[in-house]
């Protein structure tokens, strides 16, 4: 990773923002924060389908709850099944996750979603 500050100051001087040029900085705040979630979610679902180390492992537990029906149960290819009923976006999936974050089974995205949850619902 680089270095945080690096980064930072290449943003400030590729901007050309002044602070005083906006008086609301805490819609861009907001807004940050909801990419942020939507990015995080995103590599908690991309990480469990690409994960080598368990074979076995092609997606999250929320996700296989996500996309468990009686259909899926059913079926005899239970990875053709999703492929074909996943959506392009995935938004259900990804508001599922969101909704149910606290029992995402990865620690690290996990404590990320309770950080921003804290920061959004208390201010923080």
């Amino acid at each position: 990773m680089e270095n945080p500050r690096i980064v930072l100051s290449n943003r400030i001087k590729n901007n050309n923002i002044r602070t005083d040029d906006n008086k609301r900085w805490d819609n861009h705040l907001l807004s940050s924060i909801i990419e942020s979630i939507h990015y995080t979610i995103m590599d908690y679902i991309n990480i469990y389908r690409n994960d080598t180390e368990h074979d076995s492992k092609i997606m999250s537990n929320l996700e296989k709850e996500y996309y468990l029906c009686e259909e899926f149960v059913n079926t005899e290819y239970p990875e053709q099944f999703i492929e074909i009923n996943r959506e392009f976006h995935e938004t259900g999936l990804i508001l599922y996750i969101y909704d149910n974050f606290q029992r995402i089974e990865s620690t690290k995205h996990r404590r990320i979603m309770f950080y921003f949850m804290n920061i959004l619902f208390f201010g923080l």
